[in-house]
């Protein structure tokens, strides 16, 4: 349990950060894989937009209508004054959004492996209502776990259809589609993402904040955190409303980790 994680932890302090500091090499860096227009995108987009005709007509027009954006895309994003400014802005936006990560889960063994100090740290646990109601808090949702690309298909065909400039195009929606995407590789995570409405300037760097004192309802020790480091903790938090619990070994068999009650 390290000095910074308590001093944080007394402070009410927490820090986004980018995707430069993440343990996935494809999570937003310069790396992360995309699909701008994809087969399933148009034909979505044309049981929307044409819901009276048939599935087998939706089946036979979408090849052509996809290989017609993308020619479309094509000559009006790639070939325009602003070459690349398109494809540039949305990756610049990626690589500098400021991003905390969160869990909806305490009780998976990976997790207290690789983020609490091999089970010797400790998990807050957040009241959702207040914790996730702060101004600086831009979007906030789960990430999609797939072993398919994050798709901008969707804003990309209507931006096309509007024959929009890539200045008028949102480069927050279509960021966001990468932003909160990762794969299947990663679902045990069960991860909630939150991002700032500031942007780093160099693509590296922590956003400190602080976050409501009554936000925090729970703490949870590891399953290796010594009695010391716990009554240190309830020391430091004394007089707060907060329950404190401590993960044990499953007493059913198996690999399965639970939290006690009151420690």
């Amino acid at each position: 349990m390290s000095i910074n994680n308590l001093k944080a932890l007394s402070e009410n302090k927490f820090y986004f950060s980018t995707g430069s500091y993440f343990n996935d090499p494809f999570d937003c860096t310069d790396d992360n894989p995309v699909n701008y227009i994809t087969a399933d995108d148009v034909f979505n987009y044309l049981k929307n937009k044409y819901p009276d005709i048939t599935e087998s007509q939706h089946a036979k027009t979408t090849e052509s209508t996809l290989c017609n954006f993308q020619k479309k895309a094509s000559e009006g994003f790639k070939d325009c004054e602003d070459s690349q400014f398109l494809i540039e802005s949305i990756f610049d936006y990626i690589t500098n959004s400021f991003i905390y990560s969160l869990s909806e889960i305490s009780h998976n063994s990976l997790m207290w492996s690789h983020y609490a100090d091999s089970h010797k740290g400790f998990c807050i646990r957040f009241k959702k209502d207040i914790f996730l109601n702060q101004e600086f808090i831009r979007t906030k949702k789960p990430v999609d776990y797939s072993k398919k690309l994050p798709s901008l298909g969707k804003v990309l065909l209507s931006s096309v259809e509007q024959n929009q400039k890539p200045t008028d195009v949102d480069i927050y929606s279509l960021a966001d589609e990468a932003i909160c995407h990762k794969s299947s590789d990663w679902a045990y995570e069960e991860e909630f993402r939150i991002t700032h409405r500031k942007l780093s300037e160099r693509s590296v760097g922590l956003q400190p904040e602080t976050y409501p004192e009554d936000s925090v309802d729970m703490i949870i020790f590891g399953l290796k955190t010594s009695q010391s480091d716990i009554d240190l903790v309830k020391t430091m938090l004394k007089g707060r409303d907060i329950k404190y619990k401590r993960v044990e070994i499953g007493k059913g068999g198996g690999y399965s980790l639970y939290a006690t009650a009151d420690c």
